[in-house]
C-alpha cells in the first residue's frame, strides 16, 4: 500500500490555492473556471480535483488560512503590556494587504456569498470568529485596565472589522483615500471610544 508524504500533499494544495488566487484575482470568482486554476498550477484536472473538488472549496481553503492569520495577529495585541496603546501602535497596519485574501479578493468572496449557500456560510464562519477574537483582545483589554469597562466588546469589534474592510476596499479600488487623514481619524475614533473615562 503507497504511503501518502504529508509535505508533498501540503505542497501540492499549497501549489493549487497560488494558483487559484491568481487565476480568481484576473477573472473574479466566476470568470476563472476550475481548467484555468489547473493550467495555472500546471496540474491535470484529475489530479488538481484530488485535493480540491469545487470552486467553493479553494474559498474555504483561501478564508479558513486567512482566518488563522488574522487570529495570530489579533492575539499579539495583549502580547504587548498596554492593549490599548498596542492597538494604536499598530494602527498603520489598516492598509497592509493580506497575504491572500486582500480586500478586492474578499469583496469578490463576498459577492458570491451572496449567491451561494455554501461559500455564504464559510464567510460567516470567518467574520464570527474574527469578531469574537477581536471581542476577547478588547475584553482583555478592559480587564487589564486600559479600555473602557463600558464599551460594548463584540459590538465595537463588530463596527471596526467592518470600517477596516471598507477602508481596504475604497484603497484598493483607487478611490484617492487619502491615507494620513484616514489613519489619524480611525486612530482618533478609536482612542475616545476606548480610553477608559476619568
Amino acid at each position: 500500500m503507497r504511503t501518502v508524504n504529508p509535505n508533498l500533499v501540503t505542497e501540492r494544495r499549497r501549489q493549487i490555492l497560488e494558483a487559484a488566487l491568481v487565476c480568481f484575482r484576473e477573472k473574479g470568482f466566476h470568470g476563472a473556471s476550475m481548467s484555468s486554476i489547473c493550467k495555472k498550477a500546471k496540474m491535470s484536472p484529475g489530479h488538481l480535483y484530488h485535493y480540491f473538488k469545487s470552486k467553493n472549496e479553494l474559498i474555504k481553503a483561501i478564508v479558513e488560512s486567512d482566518s488563522a492569520y488574522h487570529e495570530e495577529k489579533l492575539a499579539s495585541l495583549v502580547e504587548g503590556g498596554n492593549t490599548l496603546e498596542t492597538m494604536l501602535s499598530c494602527i498603520d497596519e489598516i492598509w497592509q494587504k493580506d497575504k491572500d485574501l486582500d480586500a478586492v479578493l474578499y469583496s469578490e468572496i463576498m459577492a458570491e456569498a451572496s449567491r451561494s449557500p455554501e461559500a455564504a456560510a464559510v464567510i460567516r464562519q470567518h467574520e464570527i470568529r474574527l469578531r469574537d477574537r477581536f471581542a476577547k483582545v478588547i475584553a482583555f483589554g478592559q480587564d487589564q485596565g486600559s479600555i473602557d469597562r463600558n464599551v460594548d466588546a463584540l459590538g465595537f469589534a463588530t463596527v471596526i472589522i467592518a470600517c477596516v474592510t471598507g477602508l481596504r476596499v475604497a484603497d484598493q479600488a483607487d478611490t484617492q483615500i487619502d491615507r494620513d487623514l484616514a489613519t489619524t481619524a480611525f486612530a482618533t475614533m478609536v482612542c475616545r471610544t476606548l480610553k477608559p473615562k476619568p
